[in-house]
């Protein structure tokens, strides 16, 4: 049981890594996004709530 609950734990640990990766990569395309002028007029406002979303999720991580 106790192998059982070890095995969960580092599986969940593994999960959280890959999505902290996940969110850092999306963060920074994000950011790349706001660079671009062209872009940035477009859709800058869900750009910026996206960008903190991501923000708030990475610090949870």
């Amino acid at each position: 049981m106790r192998a059982l609950m070890k095995n969960k734990v580092v599986k969940a640990r593994a999960i959280c890594e890959e999505l902290y990766h996940l969110n850092e990569d999306s963060l920074e395309l994000v950011l790349e996004l706001l660079n671009d002028d062209e872009v940035n007029d477009k859709y800058g406002e869900t750009l910026e709530n996206l960008k903190e979303n991501l923000e708030k999720v990475h610090n949870l991580l």
